[in-house]
């Protein structure tokens, strides 16, 4: 009897030093490279943790001659689904969002990561104002937009050109898989300057449930590089841009284009063809 039981204990303490082992190898040892897939534990815990909203990818923008921005801006609120749990001026908001507090209150019942609403410029301010957790008015840029749409080209996801174009960038993590690349126009030519060199966007806790947790801080992250992203200054004039698109169509020529040019200089002030591309199958 006594034999056995010394035997099923030096197994019973034989299995907890593996135990312990294996526990020593998590946590201590191979915190940043586990098993052969090289895991980086510490920052896989984070990413546990931690969820993100994106605000902008990165991608660098386009400006008249002037230095107005070509690229359409749009400003939206982002809401936290979670809101609901707490005090919030639910009919202000419902007011800057175009739609029911009752029909604002389903939606974000049935989320859990945040939502973002269509929301004009002036109201923007006034939302961040209120400085409430969980409410965010931010700008974001609609590179594909139907303004200057031959000009300016267009972007989108396309693994095996960004494979062949950016191999290092990839390969170091500084671009995705699915991040976007221009694809004709400026967009096209212009394409390794604007290149997204990071995502800004809001880390938020999470708890076990996925739903975030406000008690601890909202942050921003940004890429450290102040000089980015990029803006390539054209000699488009937008105004001009704009009168040219209008005459066009007013004319209602469904073929052809055409371009305004300074005399003096030969610079292309405004350029204008049809017909128009459907973004969701441009080519």
């Amino acid at each position: 009897m006594d034999a056995r039981l010394k035997k099923l204990s030096f197994v019973f303490l034989l299995f907890l030093l593996l135990l312990v082992g294996r526990l020593a190898q998590i946590q201590l040892i191979s915190t940043e490279s586990f098993s052969k897939h090289r895991i980086n534990l510490i920052e896989a815990s984070v990413n546990q943790r931690i969820s993100s909203y994106t605000l902008d990818h990165g991608r660098g923008t386009f400006l008249d001659r002037h230095g107005e921005e070509l690229i359409k801006q749009n400003y939206s609120l982002v809401i936290f689904p979670n809101m609901n749990e707490q005090e919030w001026p639910l009919q202000k908001v419902a007011q800057f969002t175009g739609i029911s507090e009752k029909s604002l209150l389903e939606i974000l019942s049935d989320k859990k990561t945040p939502v973002s609403f269509p929301i004009d410029q002036s109201d923007a301010e006034e939302i961040n104002d209120l400085n409430i957790p969980g409410l965010y008015a931010i700008q974001e840029k609609q590179h594909n937009n139907t303004f200057a749409q031959h000009v300016i080209g267009f972007t989108g996801q396309n693994q095996a050109e960004l494979k062949n174009r950016y191999p290092d960038l990839l390969e170091k993590g500084v671009v995705k898989k699915t991040t976007k690349i221009g694809l004709s126009g400026l967009e096209k030519a212009f394409d390794p300057f604007l290149i997204s060199n990071g995502e800004a966007k809001l880390n938020y806790h999470v708890d076990n449930f996925g739903r975030p947790l406000f008690g601890l801080d909202v942050k921003y992250v940004a890429p450290a590089n102040p000089f980015y992203p990029l803006k390539v200054r054209t000699t488009i004039d937008k105004g001009m841009q704009k009168i040219v698109e209008q005459a066009i169509d007013d004319a209602q020529i469904n073929h052809g284009g055409a371009v305004l040019l300074d005399v003096d200089s030969s610079d292309v002030l405004a350029l204008v063809s049809r017909p128009t591309f459907d973004f969701s199958n441009p080519f």
